[in-house]
Order: C-alpha cells, then structure tokens, then sequence
C-alpha cells in the first residue's frame, strides 16, 4: 500500500518536496518489504529449497537495482520526471490485486501489546550511534574520539541498546 500511495504522490507531485516526500515513503516501503519476504519465504517454502528460493528472490531484487538506472534514464529522456512513479503504481496495483487472490496467513493470527518502551529504546540507541558516527566523521579540529558530543553519543547507544535487548530478550513468544 505504500508503494501505491508513494507512488500516487510522486505522479501528481507539483513541486521537488512533494516528489521527495514519495521516494521517502517509497523508501520506507523497501525497507520494510525485504526482510518480510525473506521470513515468509523462510515459513512457507520447505527447508531443503529455500536456500534457493531466497537467491532467486535477492537476484531478482538486485536485477531491479541493475536495470532501474537505465529504465529511469529511458523515461527521463523521452517522457517526464514525474512518469516515473507509474511503473511502480503498475506494480503496486498488480501486486494488491494479486495479494488479495491469492495471500494467505503464513501463521496463526495473535494479539500482542506493543511494547513502548522497546520501541524508544531502539530508536535512542540507532538514534545515538548514528549521531556518533556523524560526529566523529565531522570534528576536523578534534580527530580526538573522545571530545564531549562523541562520547555522549558512544555511552548512549550502547547504554539504550543494552536495555532494549534485554527487554526484547525476557518477551514472551
């Protein structure tokens, strides 16, 4: 659905940010998408193939990454910036219409509270290291890893990120 959404937004975008804000969403969609595939292909597909059948699902994702270039620069040169946004909504619409056909439940459905706290946890902690990272990568005048921002940093992620596993570790499965 987010592919769909993001798409719709980029088609009719009027200006840059509104196309910025699609390739966000677009963005997010792909992140997310990845790893859910690669765990329904895990639960479903029988163990003794889906080795294989989580290759052919990564070389089909990097022969999108190889050809998308030369595609976007087709539809650049001879139709438009924002007609790049109706492959994708093609693909969306088929892939819901497909979805509602043929998907089913990989496991039984559960109700689980979501967990706040955990949720905090992990974004301070990536939060953090990512920000000590930046830091550390810009202080030209202090190549010294221990200046105050960069050790604020380096103590939090791991401080945050310690608590969130130990957190996700006594859950309940």
């Amino acid at each position: 659905m987010l592919l769909i959404v993001s798409s719709l937004i980029g088609l009719f975008s009027l200006n840059f940010p509104m196309m910025l804000t699609s390739r966000l969403i677009q963005a997010v969609g792909s992140g997310l998408m990845f790893p859910t595939i690669n765990t329904v292909i895990i639960r479903v597909v029988p163990a003794k193939i889906s080795g294989r059948v989580v290759s052919l699902n990564s070389a089909i994702i990097g022969l999108g990454i190889a050809v998308a270039p030369l595609l976007s620069g087709v539809f650049l040169t001879y139709v438009s910036l924002t007609s790049m946004y109706v492959v994708p909504l093609a693909v969306g619409i088929i892939s819901i219409l497909m979805g509602a056909k043929f998907m089913f439940d990989v496991e039984p459905r559960r109700q689980h509270p979501i967990d706040t706290l955990s949720i905090v946890l992990s974004f301070v902690g990536l939060a953090a290291l990512m920000m000590g990272f930046s830091e550390l990568t810009h202080r030209r005048c202090s190549p010294c890893p221990c200046s105050s921002s960069v050790w604020r940093c380096s103590r939090g992620s791991p401080c945050a990120s310690s608590m969130w596993t130990c957190r996700c570790s006594t859950c309940t499965r």
